[in-house]
C-alpha cells in the first residue's frame, strides 16, 4: 500500500471515521516495520499535544513538524522513550502531510514533492428541488444541482484549486495550466482537470460515481485500484464514466453529453433506466419520497425525456408505458404493480 494512502487512512483513524477494514490496513502497515511504528508513534505523540490546532498555513505546519521532528529528545508519553534523531528526516514529507491532513485540509503528495493543501472554508448547499449556479474564487463556474453539496475555500492555493462534491454538478472550469482543478469525491475518488467543462454525478446514495466530459480533458482518480495499473482514466468530449462504489469497476462509454447536463435547463433524461435510479431522481427533483410496493418494479427500464412536468405529469405518463399504479399523499409517493410489461 502506498505511504500517501495509509497517512490518509491514519488522519480518518485519528478523527474517528475510519472503517474496521481501514484500522486493519492500518496495523499491518505498522507491523511491516519498526520505522512504521516509531514514525507513527511519533505523529501520534505530536497530534495529542495538541500542537497541530495552530497552524493554518501549508508552510507553518512543515516547517513546526519538521522542527518537533529534528530535535534530538524522546518522545513523552510511552515505555520506552524513541529519540527523534537524523533517520528520520528523510521521513519528513509524509510526517508534515498527516499534520495537514489533521488540521482539516485535503492532501495529495508524493515524498520530495511540493504539498498543496485546501481549508474547506466556504459550503453551498441545495436542498431537494433546488438548483443554484456557483462562481468560483478562480472563475470557474459551478451549477449544482438538487440536494448537493459543493466545498471550496475563498482563496485558491499556489498549486491547485481544490473543491469537494456530494450531489451532481456541471463544471466550466477556467483553464490555467500552472493550477490543476481537483474536485475531491467519496470513495477515495478524485477528477482533476486543467480548463474543461463536466458533468460529474456522485450522490452518496447512488451505487455509482458518474462523469461526462462535455469540452477538454478531464483525469479520474480512484484511491480503490492505487494498485492496479489503470488507476488514472482519461476522458475526452462525449465520454463518460462510471465507476461502482462498492466492487472498484470502472466502466466508459461514448455519449452525448448535451444530454447529461439537460438537468440544467430543467430537463431529465432517461436512457434505459432502472426505475430505482429514476425514482432517486425524482425525489431530489421534486422532494417527494417514493416507495415500491412490489421490490420487481424498481428493476423495470425505461427511456424517456420531460421538460417542465409535473411530477404528477412525469408519473402519469411512465404509468401508460409501463403498467404500474402511483398514489401520491402528502410528500409521499406509493407505486404499486405486478412488474414490467416485458416480464
Amino acid at each position: 500500500m502506498q505511504e500517501d494512502y495509509i497517512w490518509t487512512l491514519v488522519g480518518k483513524q485519528w478523527d474517528g471515521s475510519a472503517t474496521s477494514e481501514e484500522e486493519k490496513a492500518i496495523e499491518s502497515w505498522k507491523a511491516a516495520s519498526t520505522e512504521n511504528a516509531q514514525l507513527y508513534h511519533i505523529i501520534y505523540t505530536y497530534w495529542q499535544e495538541g500542537q497541530l490546532s495552530t497552524p493554518t498555513n501549508t508552510h507553518q505546519v512543515w516547517n513546526s513538524v519538521k522542527e518537533r521532528i529534528s530535535e534530538n529528545e524522546p518522545v513523552t508519553g510511552q515505555d520506552h522513550p524513541i529519540r527523534r534523531m537524523h533517520p528520520y528526516r528523510r521521513l519528513l514529507p509524509y510526517a508534515a502531510a498527516v499534520a495537514l491532513l489533521l488540521i482539516g485540509g485535503y492532501f495529495f503528495f508524493k515524498p520530495g514533492q511540493n504539498i498543496s493543501i485546501f481549508t474547506p472554508e466556504i459550503v453551498k448547499e441545495t436542498p431537494k428541488s433546488v438548483k443554484t449556479q456557483i462562481e468560483l474564487p478562480d472563475g470557474s463556474k459551478v451549477w449544482l444541482n438538487a440536494d448537493s453539496k459543493l466545498t471550496y475555500p475563498k482563496t485558491f492555493g499556489q498549486d491547485s484549486r481544490e473543491v469537494s462534491l456530494s450531489g451532481e454538478a456541471f463544471f466550466e472550469v477556467e483553464k490555467n495550466p500552472s493550477l490543476p482543478f481537483i474536485i475531491h469525491l467519496e470513495n477515495d475518488t478524485r477528477i482533476q482537470v486543467l480548463g474543461t467543462s463536466f458533468n460529474v454525478k456522485a450522490y452518496r446514495s447512488d451505487e455509482v460515481v458518474e462523469t461526462a466530459v462535455l469540452t477538454g480533458k478531464v483525469m479520474f482518480v480512484s484511491e480503490q485500484r492505487i494498485m492496479a495499473e489503470d488507476t488514472a482514466y482519461y476522458l475526452t468530449a462525449n465520454q463518460k464514466l462510471a465507476f461502482a462504489k462498492k466492487s472498484g469497476s470502472i466502466k466508459t462509454s461514448q455519449v452525448n453529453s448535451r444530454e447529461e447536463i439537460a438537468w440544467i435547463d430543467g430537463k431529465l433524461v432517461f436512457k434505459n433506466e432502472r426505475w430505482e435510479n429514476i425514482a432517486h431522481t425524482l425525489e431530489r427533483n421534486f422532494n417527494r419520497e417514493l416507495h415500491f410496493e412490489n421490490e420487481t418494479l424498481k428493476n423495470c427500464r425505461l427511456t424517456a425525456t420531460f421538460e417542465d412536468n409535473s411530477l404528477d405529469e412525469i408519473l402519469n405518463l411512465i404509468s401508460l408505458t409501463q403498467a404500474f399504479d402511483y398514489s401520491i399523499e402528502g410528500k409521499t409517493v406509493t407505486i404499486s404493480g405486478k412488474g414490467c410489461p416485458d416480464e
